[in-house]
């Protein structure tokens, strides 16, 4: 497969994204798209890093099909990724008012929260309390 293919193969079955809504963010218009998928155009390399790191791509996955589509993400990466989707979210979801009183909890309710955590994955895993 082709890198152009892998292309494709990501924006429609990865992200379900029309070709015009994966090239926004990439500052390429729909066009472009259709040109690269269809290996009409040379995918270049800042077009291969723009993928990478719009869509957290692995480049060795986009550049040679080895390995993994998708680059594993930090905690970090993964922390910023929910908090970005729950600014997309109304204040009254469940995930935003969760995160809510999770931010108000004190030291102590931290404490106990782990205490409950660690309750659960020794229940989980069929040890006793």
């Amino acid at each position: 497969m082709a890198t152009s293919e892998r292309i494709r193969a990501l924006r429609k079955e990865q992200l379900h994204l029309t070709q015009e809504a994966f090239g926004k963010p990439l500052g390429l218009s729909r066009a472009n798209i259709a040109n690269i998928e269809a290996g009409r155009i040379t995918v270049t390399d800042r077009v291969i890093a723009s993928v990478c790191k719009e869509f957290g791509v692995s480049e060795k996955w986009l550049k040679t099909g080895e390995g993994e589509m998708l680059a594993p993400l930090t905690r970090s990466e993964t922390i910023s990724k929910f908090a970005g989707s729950l600014a997309n979210e109304g204040d009254y979801s469940f995930r935003n008012q969760l995160v809510e009183v999770l931010a108000e909890l004190s030291e102590p309710e931290w404490e106990t929260l782990e205490g409950i955590a660690k309750k659960l994955a020794k229940k989980s895993q069929g040890e006793t309390p």
